[in-house]
């Protein structure tokens, strides 16, 4: 579930150039005492800039050094503000003691003039660092704590109140908890729009319990539900326009798609956005640009004025450089006669040497025209590098294409032998036999039609695999496909028999998990559980098996397929039979030999 951050005030967007006019700010100014109020907001400006921008070092650099300049100068009306910052920053460094310790420091310097929302856009950051580390129940902890500290004295304060424990409760999966804390939102959501307080009426706060919810009702795979809240967050978004909420918007409707096995509009949404969250950044790029130049002129000026004094200044120490040079002109010119008598000694003494140095210079003449010889050969050889190279991948792209024109021959003499037996036996061999060579035809085709020669997407690859398997078997309509894989490459020894795992596990799930067409659903899933390793699931809804060990000691052709090619993949094939079976191959990928797929 998505963690939202909600807060009063409105932090700005990068745009390119920014750093430009920022640095000529911060270097325009004369770097005065009586400026110093100024410099701690540039400092800020600057900060934000390069948290924005990812340049994290930097940013902190300047949070920091805001920080010291506030207390130098006793600005203490903004400490708060500054320190929360810097927990912003420790929060993007994966910092989250030094996170909360800043929301603590922000907190101790809050002012009473806005008190109620300065401490509750302290909470928020609070406990996203919290729920983005999973320490929900500190989460929870944290905000009963902090309620006792600074009770909440305004409506939008309570409703945000109850809208964070929702986030908490559904993190937690205590459903029910959470749903009725989003109901009682949006019974405060009602209470705002009757309310004569016009500052909370900015639909940030609607959109974000529409959110919660509509993830709520995902998360407990009440669809229906959950697309009414997204569809009237959405609603809400398209009158007040807000473009980075638009990209959030998209993202969730992407995954309720996905999770209703609507691939197309999953795919859809996806494309809606990774454009618009391309395009926030053109948005922001012209109003940041004029604001920035406005201000870059208005400093120039300044500047303007302090090199007009800075120049008298230099016309004075010119004056009195001229007497100085004159006094060093006649010492250096005694030093200069001193000097060309030794030039003159010199020179008698490398006379000599001179003739020593000849014979050298010669013998290093014929070096360097045989090391000239030995470049122009080496120019020949690297201007015909590229052609080579480009030859080389048409020969690797030829191969894969014979490759995969010979496994669809033998997927037609396949066919063509089922087309004379009658044994259902043999007819049900020859037919998974077929569908071992597509998945190992198919890894050949892509790398074909793609620029790379010796890698695959795996995610296309398995999911053109399991749609070709559904086709195939899954006539009647009655089993649906999760699939929820790690993009990532994979050269052919990886591919192909991970590719023939999974055809071995989707086949028999499709086949035996479901009798008598009861509708189910066969979920895929290969994710990263630690650095450099990989946990591929292939899990049903079926009937599952008596018994796992059983099972495991079964000669079954496909079962013998799946260990070998488990212990190709130098993995762990383990089975679960909980609600189904499930299929579990853990594999590191840097224990096996690119070419041959072994252990090395």
């Amino acid at each position: 579930m998505a963690v939202i951050l909600l807060a009063f005030n409105i932090t700005c967007q990068s745009v390119p150039l920014f750093e430009t006019f920022a640095s000529v700010m911060y270097q325009a100014v004369p770097q005065e005492p009586a400026s110093k109020k100024g410099q701690a907001e540039k400092l800020e400006a600057l900060a934000q800039m390069h948290q924005i921008q990812g340049n994290y070092t930097e940013a902190l650099h300047y949070g920091l050094a805001a920080l010291k300049n506030a207390q130098e100068i006793g600005d203490t009306a903004k400490l708060s503000r500054y320190f929360l910052q810097l927990g912003y920053l420790y929060h993007d460094l994966k910092q989250p003691d030094k996170a909360l310790e800043s929301c603590a420091e922000s907190l101790r310097h809050v002012v009473e003039v806005n008190k109620d929302n300065d401490s509750f856009n302290i909470l928020s950051l609070a406990v996203n660092v919290l729920l983005a580390q999973h320490r929900v129940k500190e989460a929870l902890q944290y905000i009963s704590k902090f309620v006792r500290a600074t009770p909440p004295t305004s409506l939008k304060s309570i409703a945000m109140l109850t809208l964070f424990k929702a986030q908490c409760y559904a993190a937690l999966q205590q459903y029910p908890l959470a749903k009725k804390h989003i109901l009682l939102a949006e019974a405060y959501l009602r209470e705002i729009d009757g309310a004569k307080d016009l500052i909370f009426h900015n639909d940030s706060y609607r959109m974000g319990v529409y959110q919660v919810a509509g993830e709520l009702y995902m998360a407990t795979k009440d669809y229906p539900k959950a697309r009414s809240y997204f569809k009237k967050m959405v609603q809400v978004n398209q009158k007040v326009k807000y473009l980075s909420e638009e990209v959030l918007h998209e993202q969730l409707l992407s995954k309720l798609d996905s999770a209703q096995a609507n691939f197309k509009g999953a795919l859809v949404h996806h494309q809606r956005y990774s454009f618009l969250k391309d395009s926030i950044f053109n948005e922001a790029r012209s109003r940041q640009i004029t604001n920035f130049q406005i201000q870059y002129e208005t400093q120039a000026k300044v500047q303007r004025i302090a090199m007009l004094t800075k120049k008298n200044e230099i016309q004075q120490a010119l004056l009195a450089q001229n007497e100085f040079q004159q006094t060093v002109f006649i010492v250096g010119s005694i030093l200069l006669s001193a000097l060309l008598l030794l030039v003159y000694r010199g020179f008698k003494v490398k006379k000599k040497h001179n003739k020593i140095l000849e014979g050298k210079q010669d013998e290093i003449n014929r070096k360097n025209e045989s090391l000239n010889q030995l470049l122009a050969d080496k120019e020949i050889l690297l201007s015909n590098k590229d052609e080579l190279l480009e030859e080389k991948g048409w020969l690797l792209k030829e191969v894969h294409h014979r490759v995969k024109n010979n496994l669809q021959i033998v997927t037609s003499l396949l066919n063509s032998q089922a087309a004379y037996l009658n044994d259902i036996k043999a007819l049900t061999a020859i037919e998974d036999t077929r569908h071992r060579v597509h998945a190992m035809s198919l890894i050949h085709q892509k790398l074909y039609q793609s620029d790379r020669i010796a890698t695959i997407a795996i995610d296309d690859y398995l999911r053109e695999l399991v749609e070709h398997l559904s086709d195939s078997y899954n006539s009647d309509g009655n089993i649906s496909f999760q699939l929820e894989i790690l993009p990532m490459e994979m050269n052919v020894a990886m591919a192909v028999p991970l590719g023939l795992l999974v055809n071995e596990a989707v086949t028999n799930s499709i086949k035996y998990a479901f009798p008598d067409g009861k509708a189910g659903i066969v979920s895929l899933s290969l994710r990263e559980v630690l650095p450099c390793s990989y946990l591929l699931t292939i899990a049903d809804t079926g009937i599952g098996i008596k018994n796992t060990s059983d099972f495991s000691s079964r000669r079954s052709l496909g079962m013998s397929l799946m260990k070998g090619l488990s212990k190709q993949l130098c993995g762990d094939l383990t089975l679960d039979n909980t609600n189904g079976l499930t299929i579990n191959v853990l594999f590191t990928p840097s224990l096996i030999n690119p070419t041959y797929g072994i252990e090395k």
